[in-house]
């Protein structure tokens, strides 16, 4: 089954090298099968890239400059380096056609799949999944493209997307969408994110895990490092971190899904407490 990721999914981990990403990769590869980046998808991935990443430098500038007036001892430098925008966001395109070996990506070279009087048709109709205000049209340049590659295909694909323009709750469609599916005779398949994916195109039964598995399988570093990361992203702009304790976490369950003999997908609940310092950039 070949996979459509709505730009929110690329958004969430732009160097895609996530647990998500890593299992959908492994799927892919196990079935030979293709991920499909259309043009709109590839279009706004790198403008939001664009903008994630001037602003992260900003922010990174910022406590730079602010651990710089805070260090007596500490050898910090005034500013960080000018980045190469333009080679970084070349080096995400590149990565978006070539995503990790063995993996095929398919990106659209432009926007021919999509009928533009079809877009409008929706936009002034509010058929979804333009909204009811007659917006969202990326949403139905997106959901065109899926289309279109949808009925080249002899089997179904299946699409993930985080936007509620095309499925909320369960992993469906919007009931006019599917009765748009039903229609064309088009299958594809709808899913709020990788994981949802994963665990359903998992080849073995999840098993529960314990925490004995969880100790000896995996690094509790990391999800340390993982968890004061997620800490900090969740403070609103511009506050960042100077300092974080080590966090005391707390395994509560977890699931693993076999993707294959050689590989796994396991979705782990913890909860943990850690204290952060934070400090806005220009005060003391």
């Amino acid at each position: 089954m070949d996979v459509i990721l709505d730009t929110n999914r690329y958004v969430a981990d732009f160097k895609m090298t996530g647990a998500q990403f890593q299992g959908l990769f492994d799927y892919l590869r196990r079935t030979d099968s293709a991920i499909f980046v259309p043009r709109v998808v590839r279009d706004e991935v790198l403008g939001e890239y664009k903008k994630q990443f001037d602003k992260a430098y900003k922010s990174a500038d910022d406590a730079i400059r602010n651990l710089r007036r805070h260090s007596f001892v500490l050898d910090v430098p005034e500013r960080l380096s000018p980045p190469d925008l333009h080679a970084e966001v070349l080096q995400l395109e590149r990565e978006l056609s070539n995503p990790s070996p063995g993996v095929r990506a398919l990106v659209a070279d432009d926007y021919s799949e999509i009928n533009v009087e079809e877009v409008a048709r929706r936009g002034i109709h509010r058929i979804k999944p333009a909204s009811e205000q007659g917006e969202e049209l990326r949403d139905v340049m997106l959901w065109l493209a899926a289309m279109s590659y949808a009925k080249k295909r002899v089997q179904g694909i299946a699409f993930i997307s985080g936007d509620s323009a095309f499925g909320a709750g369960a992993n469906e469609f919007h009931q006019e969408l599917k009765d748009e599916l039903a229609a064309e005779k088009v299958d594809i398949a709808f899913f709020h994110d990788i994981g949802d994916f994963l665990k359903t195109h998992s080849p073995a039964p999840k098993k529960a895990v314990s925490a004995q598995w969880v100790a000896e399988q995996l690094n509790t570093d990391a999800v340390k490092k993982l968890f004061n990361f997620h800490s900090a992203r969740s403070l609103p702009f511009p506050l960042v971190v100077l300092s974080a304790t080590d966090p005391v976490l707390h395994f509560r369950q977890g699931s693993l899904y076999e993707l294959s003999t050689e590989s796994g997908y396991a979705e782990l609940d913890f909860e943990g407490v850690s204290t952060l310092l934070i400090s806005q950039p220009g005060n003391r």
